[in-house]
């Protein structure tokens, strides 16, 4: 039975369009619903599940259908990239992101196409210079070549960069290196499988594997400026230099945080580690905050919050979540970055009102979803003292 049938969920897939304009970089204009509708696969679906994180937001999703043989070059030829929005009944957004990668099985025989995320159609090659003529001045210098791009691949994934690490080279070398790595890495890679003595039988099985737009943050960046900013001024800064346009700043919710942080960034990481290395540092408070992105690419950096946004207990020997006027809650409506209270435990004495104090109480981490019923919750204290540390640049260990 599908998750159509059973839950009332719906799963489109939609072509992003994608436009490229020629410059040295290209420049890139991703509009992930702005092309043709690919169809809602629920009604074929006979599975689905995802996960939500307090750092990072709409994490992964995956769905598995059955369609008939005629239908897998569609979805081989369109399917990977294309945009993901999962729905309830009430056309409210449960998760988003795009297909990373799918994986078909026709009797012996599977075949997996992707990930876009190991993709590489823009690449610069970091290296110490190194020149055959000793006369040469400059040596022993470090350097980057100019970006390599691959313009049909950006214009079907959307620019994916890679910065490589070359070593001490000559400039030819160095550059010989970049354009050998885009020509090899520019396209998804096939994996295949065969077994002889099965069936392949009409219909075939094919499995979505999708993640969320964070991911596109996991490309390398650098940018030269001095002095201190606000950590959130950094913060979007950071998202700022994701090259395909993704977040604008309609779609930024960034709370103000005036812990000073240095402007520019010379490390070799990547957006996300970036932001990820952000997060320690708290506000005067000692306030922790998480970063997510969720719908429409809305970007989400806030602190923790105060309130309790979810109950659960026991009816009738069954766990229930419900909101704390007595809402009753389907499994995907939950959220991480929120605090839930757990009313069976310890009686009815008052909450706590710091919730960090009672143990009826957990900071959600992570969500995971199983359909049609399965609902994973990890969370904990949300305790300060680890902001207080990392404010102060300092590693926190139990």
């Amino acid at each position: 039975m599908s998750v159509y049938s059973t839950l009332g969920l719906s799963i489109n897939l939609i072509q992003p369009k994608i436009t490229v304009t020629a410059g040295a970089p290209n420049t890139i204009v991703y509009e992930p619903e702005g092309g043709a509708p690919l169809g809602n696969v629920a009604p074929l679906c006979d599975s689905y599940a995802h996960e939500i994180g307090a750092v990072g937001g709409y994490l992964n999703a995956s769905f598995e259908a059955r369609m008939p043989f005629a239908e897998i070059e569609h979805w081989l030829q369109q399917g990977l990239c294309a945009h993901v929005r999962v729905e309830d009944e009430s056309a409210s957004r449960i998760w988003e992101g795009f297909v990373d990668e799918i994986a078909i099985r026709i009797g012996g025989y599977s075949l997996s196409l992707g990930p876009v995320m190991d993709i590489a159609n823009s690449v610069r090659v970091e290296y110490t210079r190194q020149d055959t003529v000793s006369s040469t001045t400059n040596q022993r210098e470090q350097r980057f070549t100019a970006p390599a791009e691959n313009t049909q691949s950006e214009q079907r994934f959307g620019a994916l960069t890679k910065f490589l690490s070359g070593g001490t080279l000559p400039t030819t070398a160095a550059n010989q290196m970049r354009n050998l790595y885009l020509a090899e890495k520019a396209w998804p890679k096939g994996y295949q499988t065969l077994s002889i003595g099965s069936g392949a039988g009409d219909m075939i099985d094919i499995l979505f594997k999708c993640v969320g737009y964070y991911a596109r943050l996991d490309v390398p960046a650098r940018w030269s400026a001095s002095g201190s900013v606000n950590l959130s001024d950094k913060i979007i800064t950071i998202v700022g230099y994701e090259k395909n346009g993704l977040f604008t700043g309609a779609q930024l919710d960034v709370a103000t945080n005036t812990t000073q942080v240095p402007a520019g960034e010379q490390e070799s990481c990547t957006l996300w580690e970036l932001l990820v290395g952000m997060l320690p540092y708290s506000d005067a408070s000692f306030n922790r905050y998480t970063f997510g992105v969720y719908e429409n690419r809305r970007v989400i950096y806030a602190p923790t919050p105060t309130e309790i946004a979810y109950v659960s207990d026991l009816v009738e020997g069954t766990q229930q979540v419900r909101t704390p006027t007595g809402v009753r809650l389907a499994p995907w409506q939950i959220k991480p970055a929120q605090w839930i209270f757990f009313s069976s435990l310890r009686g009815a004495r008052d909450i706590s009102a710091d919730l960090r104090q009672d143990p009826r109480a957990a900071f959600i981490e992570t969500v995971r979803f199983t359909a049609p019923d399965k609902l994973e919750i990890s969370g904990g204290p949300a305790d300060s003292l680890p902001q207080m540390m990392g404010r102060f640049g300092l590693a926190y260990q139990e």
